[in-house]
């Protein structure tokens, strides 16, 4: 992926991108309850983006694959969206990023049945 012009999106893609500063993160905003079911130390980031071509100069995202305590896996996808007006749209982006996350996911996982 190229390099973003946005400042914003280079701290927080940086940031993130340190799987101690990612976990200290989650740690720190998701409730107790949440953070109990997940093994943070354990935390992978995975690769790609959802975000369309012609976005992606101004939006950044990633995708993050967290253990759960019980063995399972979780992902979190986390998306850091400034919006300088009130966006009516932005649940329809929100379910657009989702449905390339399960597409994706989809596709990986019929690949391996077969």
């Amino acid at each position: 992926m190229g390099e973003f012009s946005n400042p914003h999106d280079r701290l927080i893609r940086s940031l993130f991108q340190e799987a101690e500063q990612a976990a200290s993160f989650f740690r720190a905003t998701l409730p107790a309850t949440v953070v109990d079911l997940l093994d943070l130390d354990q935390l992978n980031l995975l690769p790609g983006t959802f975000i369309s071509e012609e976005l992606r100069e101004s939006r950044s995202d990633l995708l993050i694959e967290v253990p759960l305590r019980s063995g399972e896996r979780a992902n979190i996808y986390v998306l850091f969206e400034h919006k300088s007006y009130v966006d009516p749209g932005v649940f329809v982006q929100l379910l657009g990023y989702l449905a390339e996350i399960h597409k994706r996911q989809f596709a990986t996982q019929a690949g391996c049945r077969s």
